[in-house]
């Protein structure tokens, strides 16, 4: 059971690209990498989970507190290439509406304009 975590960047906004297993046996180090991106200043991740091959509630719960913890920074984090078996899971647990997921660039930038303004 291993995750696997790269830092990305795509325009200004910084992304981490997650693989593997998203348990409750690696959730902490997605939350050590999320919490090193808002020790930098940022206040905007996405995180890029089209590697995801296994997610449980933990997981799951670690995606929750990451967003929450972005959003106590005035922030906002968003997911993006979620994979079936994690959109299932998103969906049986009634969070896709919770846990925002966004298709492109331009979705993101509209998003991120609307919660700005709001």
């Amino acid at each position: 059971m291993n995750i696997h975590i790269q830092r990305a960047q795509v325009d200004d906004f910084p992304v981490l690209c997650v693989g593997g297993h998203l348990d409750s046996m690696t959730c902490d180090r997605l939350l050590m990498a999320t919490d090193d991106v808002a020790a930098e200043g940022k206040t905007v991740l996405i995180l890029d989970l089209s590697g995801i091959e296994l997610i449980d509630s933990t997981g799951v719960t670690s995606l929750v507190m990451a967003k929450k913890r972005f959003q106590r920074l005035g922030g906002n984090v968003y997911l993006t290439n979620i994979s079936g078996t994690t959109a299932r899971v998103l969906g049986l647990l009634h969070l896709e509406g919770a846990l925002e997921v966004v298709q492109s660039l331009d979705d993101l930038r509209h998003r991120e304009a609307e919660r700005v303004v709001a």
